[in-house]
């Protein structure tokens, strides 16, 4: 029996034995009463404050938490993007004095496919012109007509940004020109992988696919000849 029920019950015993008149027991048991709810809140209000309490503290602990995560990505994303620049500013550095672009034309033209793949690597400029009788090519288009070009070759340049459908003076694409000029079908393959369009005519009004039959009627005519 709590504090409560005791003090209720000697109250009613009161008044049954008539030391208590009515009004006297409806006060008492009123007082009684109110007191009874004010220590009832007293004992809950404890654990709903030890609760705000914790609730505040873990909030306050997660906004220090993402306060100090931010500070040190930031720092650290300060300190990438220096380095960043820095290594950036480098390399455009080192491209201008790796290869110039008549070097790198030369390249194209008549050089090995690995050492144009490593001029590409060495960030080599893919969109420069060709001067001379090839005046407006591209690296791209002096590559298709070099049979030492391999796909790889193809690959790296318009990977590296070259336009796959640039024209020359003439007219002619990367894959115009490598039907009419190269040996290896893989080149032409390659171009057409990566997007080069079959159907541009040239400032003739032929397209890749022209040239490439006229090439299968020229070699039956050899065969012809031959025989």
């Amino acid at each position: 029996m709590n504090w409560y029920e005791e003090q209720r019950k000697k109250i009613l015993e009161d008044y049954n034995s008539g030391k208590l008149t009515t009004e006297e027991f409806d006060t008492k048991a009123e007082d009684l009463e109110k007191l009874f709810i004010v220590e009832q809140g007293k004992t809950k209000k404890p654990p709903i404050r030890k609760i705000t309490i914790s609730i505040i503290f873990i909030l306050s602990a997660i906004t220090c938490y993402f306060i100090l995560r931010e500070i040190f990505l930031y720092f650290n994303l300060s300190q990438y993007w220096e380095i960043n620049y820095k290594r950036s500013s480098n390399l455009i550095q080192e491209r201008h004095e790796t290869i110039s672009d008549s070097e790198f034309i030369r390249l194209c033209r008549e050089g090995s496919s690995q050492q144009i793949i490593d001029a590409v690597k060495n960030f080599a400029n893919v969109n420069a012109k060709s001067s001379g009788d090839t005046q407006g090519w591209t690296p791209l288009m002096l590559a298709v007509c070099n049979n030492n070009s391999t796909p790889e070759v193809i690959t790296a340049l318009v990977e590296a940004g070259a336009d796959v459908n640039a024209k020359n003076p003439d007219g002619s694409t990367p894959l115009i020109l490598a039907a009419k000029h190269n040996t290896h079908s893989e080149v032409i393959t390659t171009l057409r992988e990566l997007g080069a369009n079959p159907d541009t005519k040239d400032n003739y009004g032929k397209s890749a696919i022209d040239y490439a039959r006229e090439k299968i009627k020229l070699k039956e005519k050899i065969n012809e000849l031959v025989r």
